[in-house]
């Protein structure tokens, strides 16, 4: 594959969701399709046959961290009931795999614990809607012992948070989420610093649990945080306060195969895929995704509720990227420049969407917890063409699939 970067006066390109990674995918696996078609392999089969296992190396010499792709295949291919189908010349499945980056780069997070037993988070960590603020407060929740309503986060106000280098890469929940994790155990181990001297007990022997520190074996023997924390302060003049900054200064890659900013990215990756059905209408062209299935191996799962609104909402743009989405231009000038000409995918057009998770736990992760957001955008595109394939003979190699584009080719090939 040969790659080239092309000056213009068109307008500027941006980065969106996945950015790079939808591309890629889709002509990997448009061509895996091709090949399967070839050698007469079923395309479930020969990504079963191909798929990263843990510990894998990249071609950039990066150790893939945490892997189960091959449970998200098996479990889309049960959703939507591959091999069962009834095959006809207007409908078939579709399928598709991939991944994306996930993590690295910096990040800072500070906690101050007051003496009522509430915390205040400060992360630099944008919250755009993707739940950010809610993981965030449940991770540190979770690590401190304490109810999730004690906790008061403020993120993403430059006057009164430290730096976080920017929320792409799916590094929210991964790399935000670590360095809030990591501030509460700062927090915690000063928590039993002052709790083992109070209740005279071995600091390792020492639990938090709703908002109250314990000694193992001994449940009645116990004290609130808000005591612990009113007595350190009157008696040492000292808060306890938590802080982690998290700024990777070894390549994760071969600096010799790789060089410059991504020499430092990623910390891991996501892995996810989709299977869909689709009917093609030969006479207008016109495509219908009839039901779509995502599975994403994003480590350990935190907020359930979270993830499937991120699974659903990056099919519904892998669906307006593979079938409505594009740009016209003639002589410079843009010819669709509103929503009305600039075609997105509405409600009416979302199929019958279901998703699922596969459990993984990532080394590098809060709770080996991964990301989710990109890697449910990449495959929806790619799934679409290759049940467009698989019902047609027909592979089209630009998106966005259009009827027009449909018609052209059943012309030629009918």
């Amino acid at each position: 594959m040969e790659i080239f970067g092309v000056y213009t006066n068109k307008i500027m390109g941006g980065a969106f969701r996945g950015y790079g990674a939808p591309q890629v995918t889709f002509a990997r696996e448009s061509q895996i399709d091709r090949i399967a078609s070839e050698l007469k392999i079923d395309p479930v089969e020969i990504r079963l046959k191909n798929c990263f296992t843990q510990g894998e190396i990249q071609p950039t010499g990066h150790k893939i961290p945490s892997v189960n792709i091959k449970d998200t295949i098996i479990r889309a291919k049960e959703m939507i009931g591959w091999g069962r189908e009834e095959r006809n010349k207007n409908r078939s499945l579709g399928i598709a795999c991939g991944f994306t980056p996930c993590g690295g780069l910096a990040t800072s997070c500070i906690l101050r614990i007051n003496q009522d037993g509430t915390v205040n988070v400060n992360s630099g960590a944008v919250d755009m809607g993707q739940g950010l603020k809610t993981v965030l407060t449940q991770i540190v929740a979770e690590e401190l012992g304490i109810p999730i309503e004690n906790i008061l986060l403020i993120s993403g106000d430059t006057d009164s948070t430290y730096f976080d280098v920017g929320v792409f890469s799916d590094r929210g929940t991964h790399t935000a989420g670590l360095a809030a994790k990591m501030a509460a155990m700062d927090a915690k181990r000063q928590i039993f610093e002052i709790a083992s001297e109070e209740l005279e007990a071995n600091i390792d022997d020492l639990y938090l649990r709703n908002g109250k520190v314990f000694i193992k074996g001994s449940p009645e023997h116990f004290i609130s945080i808000s005591d612990l924390i009113s007595r350190n302060i009157f008696r040492k003049g000292r808060p306890i306060i938590g802080k982690a900054s998290i700024n990777p200064d070894t390549p994760s890659v071969d600096i010799n195969k790789v060089r410059g900013a991504t020499s430092k990215l990623p910390s891991t990756y996501t892995f996810a895929t989709t299977a869909v059905e689709v009917e093609v209408d030969r006479i207008s062209g016109r495509i219908k995704v009839v039901k779509a299935f995502g599975v994403n191996d994003c480590g350990t799962v935190i907020n359930p509720d979270g993830a499937e609104g991120q699974m659903d909402g990056g099919m519904a743009i892998g669906l307006g990227y593979g079938l409505f989405e594009e740009i016209l231009m003639e002589d410079g000038q843009v010819l669709n420049p509103n929503f009305l000409e600039y075609r997105l995918p509405t409600a009416l057009d979302m199929p019958d969407f279901s998703r699922a998770t596969v459990e993984n736990y990532d080394e590098n992760g809060p709770f080996g917890a991964k990301g989710i957001g990109n890697s449910s955008v990449i495959n929806m595109a790619p799934a679409i063409a290759n049940a467009i394939y698989r019902a047609t003979g027909i592979m089209i190699k630009e998106l966005p699939i259009t009827p027009e584009k449909i018609l052209r080719c059943l012309q030629k090939n009918p």
